[in-house]
């Protein structure tokens, strides 16, 4: 039987009786509100520590549920930076593959053959094919790092080697062995670099 119900019988039962408010009548009424009373309060505190408790128990998961988000949203921007990374090769493949085929191209026009622009064709649907990886990287906030001209930064670089160039500033790069990728200030491959060192 609920709270409400048990405290309105127990008033309609008194009210009931022959003469309710008679001396002996009132002071029992008194004595029965003041026991509902008691009861109402208790029962509204029970209710409220109740009601407590489980607002702080969803703040708890909802905290948790939060957390469990961030998580699965770095995973997931770990696990395509990884993906990416493992284009980078790729990348890298195509860069001296049109390097060298440039050169070969050049051989080939200059001896006046026919196959240099055959060779050229291909090696522009190379270069485009290497644009798109590009732009694919650079959707995902991946970026090349600058390397010739720009000062040596060993939390970007790593320097393959040094030359002698009293023209320019000590620790300048002159030159790109391996092109770095960053994503942000997250650096997924240091770029290779030769540096000016004039000092011995």
């Amino acid at each position: 039987m609920s709270h409400k119900r048990h405290v309105w019988e127990t008033v309609s039962s008194f009210l009931s009786q022959q003469n309710p408010l008679s001396g002996d009548g009132l002071a029992r009424l008194e004595k029965e509100v003041s026991k509902l009373g008691r009861e109402q309060y208790k029962a509204n505190t029970l209710a409220q520590s109740q009601l407590e408790r489980l607002e702080a128990a969803l703040q708890t998961l909802q905290a948790g549920l939060d957390r469990q988000e961030t998580a699965r949203q770095e995973a997931v921007h770990k696990a395509r930076l990884e993906v990416l990374k493992a284009l980078l090769p790729v990348l890298d493949g195509l860069e001296a593959g049109l390097k060298s085929g440039a050169l070969h191209a050049y051989r080939l026009y200059r001896h006046g053959s026919p196959e240099a622009a055959t060779l050229i064709a291909w090696l522009d649907g190379q270069r485009l094919l290497r644009d798109r990886l590009l732009a694919l990287l650079a959707q995902e906030g991946i970026r090349p790092i600058p390397t010739v001209g720009h000062p040596f930064d060993p939390y970007r670089h790593v320097a393959v080697g040094t030359v002698q160039d009293p023209s320019r500033p000590d620790g300048q790069i002159v030159a790109e062995e391996r092109r770095g990728y960053a994503a942000g200030d997250q650096v997924l491959r240091y770029a290779e670099v030769v540096v000016v060192k004039n000092k011995d």
